[in-house]
């Protein structure tokens, strides 16, 4: 995982850059701020796959889950039909 695709999850998660200016204390290391914007990843995948389940899904969800496809385990089959990416590619 590059520093870039790194920082590119942090964004995702919180709205904004790890080293933000105007972030009120000092940023944690790269390392540890992507590891906590994976876990936050994680959970929400696993949130969208209840609201799967359940029958429930909305559709900005869906849009959600298309825009988590890279963070998808390569055989989560139900995530990744969901999420629109064909079969295959991951």
């Amino acid at each position: 995982m590059t520093d870039k695709q790194k920082r590119a999850a942090y964004k995702l998660v919180y709205g904004k850059e790890f080293d933000d200016p105007d972030r009120k204390q000092a940023p944690l290391p790269l390392d540890i701020a992507y590891a906590t914007a994976l876990h936050q990843i994680e959970k929400r995948l696993e949130y969208l796959r209840g609201e799967i389940i359940a029958e429930r899904i909305s559709y900005g969800e869906i849009a959600e889950l298309q825009g988590l496809a890279d963070y998808i385990e390569p055989g989560d089959n139900l995530l990744l039909e969901w999420a629109g990416v064909p079969e295959g590619t991951k």
